[in-house]
Parts: structure tokens; C-alpha cells; sequence
């Protein structure tokens, strides 16, 4: 029982250790169809995706972010934000292969899936194990 636990938890804990994709490059905001962008591997040393908007420009540029974690004013975000730099400027992190191709943050979809199925398998007491 120890060992499907663990397991688990390790398993649970692979998309943050794993390397993530991220869309790549710049294109006017009007456009916003990031999935004609080039898509660009991070590194391991990354889990997090940036957009910035250039307001004035009216340009979107989408790369990797800044490394393992979205940080604000000092405070790390589990759940990655958009926050104006100033009053002509956007900037927005986020966790999740391909996180970065709209203006809202995204949550990698493990973080979900992964509690919900230990759970249901704790509830049911039927492990394949």
C-alpha cells in the first residue's frame, strides 16, 4: 500500500519536473492566433510560459518564462497571473505545456486529474496493484 502511494505522488509530481513547451515569438494582438507561432522545448530548468503585451506596439510575444515558478511583487502564484506593468503593458505567466496562448493563465490539468483518480482509488479500495 505504501509503495502504490508513493508511486503516486511521484507520478503526481512529473508534469512540474518534466521539460514544457511553450509557444515562441511575437505577432500584433489583433491577430492573437498563437497556434501559428513555433512552439519551443524549455529546458528542465523550466516549468513556466510568459506572454507579454506591448499595448502601444499592439504586439503579443509569447517564450518561455521565467523558470520554475511564477513570481509577482515577491509572491510566488500556483496558479501563474497577468498583471499590468504599466499602463501600456501586460505581462502573464503560467504553468502547462502551450499555457501561454491566450491572456488568461492556465493550470496544468495533472494538477486536477492526478488528486481526483488517487482519491476515487483510496474510496474504492480496488487498486490494480
Amino acid at each position: 500500500m505504501t509503495f502504490v502511494l508513493s508511486f503516486f505522488v511521484v507520478l503526481s509530481l512529473f508534469p512540474v519536473l518534466s521539460a514544457i513547451q511553450c509557444y515562441n515569438g511575437a505577432q500584433g494582438v489583433y491577430v492573437n492566433n498563437p497556434k501559428t507561432l513555433p512552439t519551443v522545448d524549455c529546458g528542465g530548468g523550466v516549468s513556466t510560459c510568459s506572454k507579454t503585451v506591448d499595448l502601444v506596439g499592439q504586439i503579443a510575444t509569447r517564450s518561455c518564462g521565467p523558470g520554475t515558478t511564477c513570481t509577482y511583487a515577491g509572491a510566488q502564484s500556483n496558479k501563474g497571473y497577468c498583471y499590468n506593468v504599466s499602463t501600456s503593458q501586460t505581462q502573464c505567466c503560467c504553468y502547462g505545456n502551450l499555457c501561454n496562448d491566450s491572456v488568461r493563465a492556465g493550470v496544468n490539468i495533472g494538477y486536477l486529474i492526478i488528486p481526483l483518480l488517487i482519491l476515487f482509488g483510496f474510496q474504492s479500495r480496488k487498486f490494480i496493484f
